[in-house]
C-alpha cells in the first residue's frame, strides 16, 4: 500500500498543504471556480425524523431538496468544516432529506488522486413502501470528482424530486507518497494501512488540555451553557416575527438547537419548531395560524460542540412572551368613594400600519356585569375607545394607551358587586390582528375587617394568604400559586484547604416577599448553617475527601427549596513549616491562599532557604549558615555570637610575678625584660660577653616586644 506525503517545497500563494510546483492550479480548484454547500442538514448524522441529536432535529420544512441546483462544481462543508460526500449507502431519511444521494464506487473504482478528475456515478437511496428494506441505489446520478490537493470538488447535476446531496464528516485528501503529474511533483513513500476509500490514515488522537485521553480516544469536553434565552418582537413591512436570542460563552466552534414552543389551552407546552443554527439568535413568524396572539411562548437553546455534535448540553429555556395585548387596573377593589382610577392598556406585539396612516390600533371598550339589568351599572369609564400607536418595544411593552374607571356612586347598599372591562374583537385587514380579543379585566374584591382589598391582593402581613373573592368575600384564602424559594448564585463548587474555617453565606429571594430560611440536611460533622444561610464548617488537617452540604430554603408558606454544594478540600502546599493564610484578595471558596513564612524562608511557597551569612555577622570569624539561623567560628582572642567580643588574657595572669600585663584585640602583652636582659624570641636573656647566656624563660608574647618571664634558680 501507498500514501502520499507532502513535498517540503510548499507553495504559500494559495496553493494546498499536500502540492507543490510550478502550475497553475484546475480552475474549478481555486476561490470562484465552485460554490460550497455549508448547510449543516446535509451531514449523514442529520435525520429529518426527531432525535435528541442536535443534527437530527428538522421539520418538514427544512428538508434539503436539490431538485433546483444549478449545475456546476461544488465543494462541502458542515459548520465550516470540510466535509465529502459518503461513499458508502446512506439510510433514508437522512442528511435532511427523504432520498440522500450518495457517491458509489464500483468494482475497481477509487477516488481520483491529487489533482486527478474522474466520472463516478451517485446513487440515491429510497424505500419503496414502509416497512420494507432500503434500495440504495433507486435512481443513479452521473458525479465527476476532481482532487484539488486537500478537498474535492464535485460535478454536480439537479435531482430528480426532493433528493439531497449526502456530506460527511472531516476529509483530507492522502499527500503522503510522491510523484510527478505534468508539473506538479509529489514524494512517493510507501506504508501500511487499512485502505478507506475516502479517509487518509489517521494519528492517535492528540488531545487538547480539555479533552484527555480515555482508552486511546479523546474525552468529549461538554459544550458551554448559553446565557438565558430573551424573546423579543421585530416587524418587518406588514409581518411579525419573534427573535430568540442568546449569548455564547465560545468561539464559532459552537452550534445551537433553538426550540419553540407555546402553551395549550390544558397547560402544557406544545412544540412549535425545532431548528439547528451556529447562529446565537433564531426567529419564528406570528403568521395568525401556528402562532397567534394570545399565546404564551416559549423559546430553548442548547449548545454543542460542532466536533461532537452528539453532545448536546442541558436546554436553557426563556421567561414566558405573552403575545398580544394585557388590560391592567390600577386597583382591583374599588370604593365608591369617586375617584378616578387608571386603566392602562398594553401590547407586546408592535401594532400594524396600514398604507401612509399612522401605525395605530383602535380598541372598543365596553363594561358589563352579572346583575347590570337589575341594579345597572357600578363601573363608569372615562372613554370607550383606546387608541395604541406603535412605540419602539421597550420592556415588552410596543403601545400603550390610558383610559380611567371610578365606582358609581349610587347611594344603595347593593353589596360587593363584579364588573367586567372587555375589548370587542378587533376589525382590521391585518390577518394577524382581526378578530382578536385580549382577556377582560374583572373588578372584584373583598371586604375583610372593614377595608376592601382587590382580587388576588394579598394580606398586608403575610403572602401566603390572599383576597379570592371566588372562594370567600369576607375572608382571606391561602394562595394557590405561591412559587418556592429561589437560590441566587449558587455556586457549582467551593474550594478550601486544610485547616481553613469555611465562611460561605448563601443567598435566597422568595417570589413573594417572605423571607426564607435556611436548613442543613446534611453535611459533614461541624458544618452549620445559619437561619440566614451563612454556612461554616472547619475543614480539618487530616480531610481528604469532597464533603457535599445539603440545604434546604423556606418561605413562611411552607414552600421549600433543596439544593447541595460540594467542597473541594485542597492541601496546603507551603513549605518548610510555613502556615496558609486565606487570601481576602479573592471570593471566599475560591480555595487561594498565602503562605506565611518562618524566619529565615521566602518565597511564594516559602522554598527559598534565606542565607543568614549575607552580608557576614561574624565580622573576624567564620559563618556557618543553618536553618534559620546562623553560627560563628571565632578566631583565637574573640569570642561571642558574632566574634565581636576580645578574650582579656590577662584576667588569668599569664604574665610572671613582676612583669606587667596589656590585654591586645585578640592577644595580651608582658612587660619588657629587666635590663641587662635582651628579648630573644620567647625568653629574655643575660647580656653577656662571649659566654653562654643566662636565659630567663618565659611564654611568648605576641607583639614580639617583649616576653612573659618566670626567674629561674
Amino acid at each position: 500500500m501507498f500514501s502520499l506525503r507532502a513535498d517540503p517545497r510548499v507553495s504559500d500563494h494559495g496553493v494546498p498543504c499536500c502540492l507543490s510546483g510550478l502550475a497553475a492550479l484546475p480552475p474549478e480548484c481555486v476561490p470562484g471556480g465552485h460554490s460550497v454547500l455549508r448547510e449543516p442538514h446535509r451531514s449523514t448524522a442529520f435525520s429529518s425524523a426527531f432525535s435528541t441529536d442536535p443534527l437530527q432535529q428538522s421539520g418538514l420544512q427544512d428538508l434539503v431538496c436539490d431538485h433546483a441546483l444549478a449545475a456546476g462544481w461544488y465543494r462541502f462543508q458542515i459548520f465550516d468544516k470540510p466535509a465529502s460526500m459518503p461513499t458508502q449507502c446512506v439510510e433514508v431519511n437522512h442528511c435532511g432529506t427523504q432520498a440522500p444521494v450518495w457517491l458509489s464506487l464500483g468494482e475497481g473504482e477509487s477516488l481520483p488522486g491529487p489533482l486527478e478528475v474522474r466520472p463516478l456515478t451517485a446513487c440515491a437511496a429510497w424505500r419503496l413502501l414502509p416497512g420494507t428494506g432500503t434500495d440504495c441505489c433507486m435512481f443513479r446520478l452521473p458525479v465527476t470528482v476532481r482532487s484539488c490537493g486537500d478537498f474535492y470538488v464535485y460535478l454536480l447535476q439537479p435531482t430528480q424530486g426532493c433528493m439531497g446531496y449526502c456530506a460527511q464528516g472531516s476529509v483530507s485528501v492522502p499527500c503522503n507518497n510522491v510523484y510527478s503529474v505534468n508539473e506538479w511533483r509529489f514524494i512517493i513513500i510507501p506504508s501500511v494501512f487499512t485502505e478507506m476509500p475516502d479517509a487518509p490514515p489517521t494519528a492517535p488522537p492528540s488531545c487538547g488540555p480539555d479533552a484527555p485521553t480515555a482508552g486511546g480516544t479523546c474525552a468529549t469536553p461538554q459544550p458551554p451553557a448559553p446565557s438565558a434565552p430573551v424573546i423579543v418582537p421585530e416587524v418587518a413591512g406588514r409581518s411579525v416575527s419573534l427573535r430568540c436570542s442568546f449569548g455564547s460563552v465560545s468561539n464559532s466552534s459552537v452550534g445551537h438547537v433553538v426550540a419553540w414552543s407555546r402553551l395549550s389551552p390544558e397547560g402544557r407546552k406544545e412544540e412549535l419548531k425545532r431548528e439547528t443554527t451556529v447562529e446565537t439568535s433564531a426567529r419564528i413568524e406570528l403568521d395568525g395560524f401556528n402562532l397567534r396572539l394570545g399565546d404564551k411562548i416559549y423559546c430553548s437553546s442548547s449548545s454543542f460542540l460542532l466536533d461532537s455534535p452528539n453532545v448536546l448540553g442541558a436546554p436553557v429555556q426563556s421567561a414566558e412572551f405573552f403575545a398580544g395585548i394585557t388590560l391592567r387596573a390600577e386597583r382591583r377593589g374599588v370604593p365608591e368613594d369617586g375617584r378616578p382610577y387608571e386603566l392602562l392598556v398594553e401590547s407586546s406585539v408592535p401594532v400594524p400600519c396600514a398604507g401612509a396612516a399612522p401605525c395605530a390600533l383602535t380598541l372598543q371598550l365596553s363594561t358589563s356585569s352579572a346583575d347590570e339589568d337589575e341594579l345597572g351599572s357600578d363601573l363608569s369609564l372615562s372613554s370607550c375607545v383606546a387608541v395604541l400607536t406603535r412605540r419602539p418595544c421597550r420592556g415588552g411593552v410596543c403601545g400603550r394607551a390610558r383610559v380611567t374607571f371610578s365606582a358609581v356612586t349610587d347611594l344603595v347598599n347593593d353589596g360587593d358587586r363584579t364588573t367586567r372591562i372587555a375589548v370587542t374583537p378587533i376589525v382590521t385587514q391585518n390577518s394577524l390582528w382581526s378578530g382578536y380579543s385580549p382577556e377582560p379585566v374583572e373588578e372584584k374584591s373583598c371586604s375583610i375587617a372593614g377595608r376592601c382589598y382587590g382580587e388576588g391582593e394579598a394580606h398586608p402581613s403575610s403572602p401566603c394568604l390572599a383576597c379570592r373573592p371566588d372562594s370567600s368575600k369576607h375572608a382571606w384564602a391561602v394562595a394557590e400559586k405561591n412559587e418556592p424559594p429561589e437560590l441566587q448564585s449558587l455556586p457549582l463548587g467551593l474550594r478550601f484547604f486544610r485547616g481553613e474555617t469555611l465562611v460561605y453565606q448563601l443567598q435566597a429571594r422568595d417570589p413573594e416577599g417572605s423571607a426564607p430560611l435556611f436548613a442543613l440536611v446534611s453535611g459533614p460533622r461541624g458544618a452549620s448553617l445559619s437561619p440566614a444561610g451563612l454556612l461554616t464548617w472547619r475543614a480539618s488537617a487530616e480531610t481528604t475527601d469532597t464533603p457535599t452540604f445539603t440545604f434546604t430554603v423556606t418561605d413562611e408558606c411552607h414552600q421549600e427549596t433543596e439544593a447541595s454544594i460540594q467542597v473541594s478540600v485542597l492541601s496546603c502546599e507551603c513549605l518548610n513549616g510555613a502556615s496558609c493564610v486565606t487570601n481576602a484578595g479573592l471570593p471566599a471558596g475560591s480555595g487561594e491562599y498565602l503562605c506565611v513564612c518562618p524566619d529565615g524562608f521566602k518565597g511564594e511557597r516559602c522554598q527559598v532557604d534565606v542565607d543568614d551569612c549575607k552580608p557576614n555577622p561574624c565580622r573576624l570569624g567564620r559563618c556557618i549558615d543553618g536553618p534559620a539561623s546562623f553560627s560563628c567560628v571565632c578566631p583565637p582572642g574573640m569570642t561571642g555570637r558574632t566574634c565581636r567580643e576580645d578574650i582579656d588574657e590577662c584576667v588569668s595572669r599569664p604574665c610572671p610575678p613582676g612583669l606587667g600585663c596589656n590585654n591586645t584585640p585578640g592577644s595580651f602583652v608582658c612587660g619588657l625584660c629587666l635590663p641587662g636582659f635582651r628579648a630573644d624570641g620567647t625568653v629574655c636573656s643575660l647580656e653577656t660577653d662571649g659566654r653562654a647566656p643566662r636565659q630567663v624563660r618565659g611564654r611568648r608574647s605576641k607583639n614580639g616586644g617583649g616576653a612573659k618571664r618566670s626567674i629561674q634558680t
